[in-house]
């Protein structure tokens, strides 16, 4: 184990070379212990990481290859487990928020392809909230609030399974006046 040859040595050389010999033997199995650390790292984190992905789409909202393109930016990130919901938000591509809510699926080549779930919510450049609105499994349902960029309502409507039904209120910007139409399954009832 030790090279120590028959020569006579003084005790701090001997001393030295067990040292030498020992930092030899601690050297290679701290380099092993960080790999096996490392290892076990990198596997925690891969089994609790969530797939997300980033969609580009034009002002049309159609898919496009890429930011230098893109009129919005969705950042969609897929639930791990049932015990959690899948989740995007939409940006503008000058950065600010213009969407948020949960998602059944997404078609990156036609939003109009893409299914949400639960409410959702759509904003204006400036923060203020443009639109609340609910789907459930991938059809409209509940209240449907649309708002002007003052913040007050422009519209409100109930929707059952993407439909117009019951009373729609439809304001003014000034709030001076206010129009009331009723729908059954999509249809104006006179």
């Amino acid at each position: 184990m030790f090279n120590l040859c028959c020569v006579p040595h003084t005790f701090n050389q001997i001393i030295n070379a067990i040292i030498e010999e020992l930092y030899g033997i601690i050297y290679i199995y701290m380099k092993k212990f960080v790999l096996f650390i490392g290892l076990i790292l990198n596997l925690a984190i891969t089994c609790n990481a969530q797939k997300v992905d980033t969609i580009y789409y034009d002002k049309d909202w159609k898919g496009v290859e890429s930011k230098s393109f893109a009129t919005y930016v969705r950042v969609a990130s897929y639930a791990k487990d049932a015990h959690y919901t899948n989740r995007y938000m939409t940006y503008y591509a000058s950065g600010e928020l213009q969407a948020e809510g949960n998602f059944i699926s997404f078609d990156k080549y036609d939003d109009s392809k893409s299914v949400f779930d639960g409410n959702c919510k759509t904003y204006y450049k400036n923060g203020k909230l443009t639109e609340n609105l609910t789907y459930k499994d991938g059809k409209q349902n509940g209240d449907d609030i649309i708002y002007y960029e003052n913040g007050l309502i422009c519209k409100k409507t109930n929707i059952v399974n993407s439909k117009l039904d019951g009373i729609c209120y439809q304001f003014t910007e000034d709030r001076n006046a206010c129009s009331q139409f009723e729908f059954k399954d999509g249809e104006p009832i006179s």
